[in-house]
């Protein structure tokens, strides 16, 4: 077991479950079987303490107050600062209070969606990063899809390519993948519509263990 989350942890698998994230195993150096579980705060911007990190992420903003301190005689001056997310309201601590003298904003960008669509399909080598969905877009919204089948690998294509003509294969036959959620399988389940339901959804060992996936 890890006391610390594990630096340079590489082939790990991970699976997100109501809001947390629980991975296993990897490689550090030697081979670990360790299960590590990860909470998600709501407002993953509020972890970031680092201003060019702050405005460089999507979809954060970064504020700056001022304040001054008067006691016994001493006055100080003290600079705060909080990272939070656009979608979120603003912070207690960025608004105006009776010893802030100075709030500053600077506004970071939203999600790029023209861009990620826009994406190059063929620059993608695994049937997971060929149908992510990026923040921002719908679930509905399909860019790209996988050819799977042929014994040399699958191949991510432009909806518009046709897989026999970009990935020809000598008599196999190929499948099509539209959903992230197919890549966990193989092509066999899809021929009859019969894929299992995803590990996630398992909620005891019982199905767990018989759900085949």
């Amino acid at each position: 077991m890890f006391d610390s989350w594990p630096e340079g942890l590489l082939s790990a698998s991970a699976v997100t479950i109501q809001k947390k994230v629980f991975v296993f195993g990897g490689f550090t150096g030697q081979t670990v079987s360790s299960l590590l579980e990860l909470t998600l705060p709501t407002d993953l911007c509020a972890s970031i303490t680092n201003k060019s990190l702050c405005v460089a992420a999507p979809a954060c903003n970064w504020c700056e107050v001022s304040l001054i301190n008067e006691g016994a005689g001493n006055t100080s001056r003290t600079l705060m600062s909080a990272c939070f997310a656009l979608s979120s309201p603003v912070p207690v601590l960025c608004k105006p209070q009776p010893n802030v003298t100075r709030i500053s904003f600077q506004n970071g960008s939203l999600c790029d969606v023209a861009a990620s669509r826009s994406r190059r399909c063929s620059s993608f080598q695994t049937c997971g990063a060929c149908l992510v969905t990026y923040p921002g877009e719908s679930g509905s919204v399909t860019v790209c899809k996988w050819c799977d089948g042929c014994s040399r690998g699958g191949k991510c294509l432009e909806l518009n390519e046709s897989c026999g003509v970009s990935n020809p294969c000598s008599g196999e036959i190929q499948l099509v993948k539209t959903e992230a959620s197919l890549c966990l399988y193989g092509t066999g389940c899809e021929k009859d519509g019969n894929c299992p339901a995803l590990c996630g959804v398992q909620r005891n060992c019982t199905l767990c263990l018989r759900s085949g996936g």
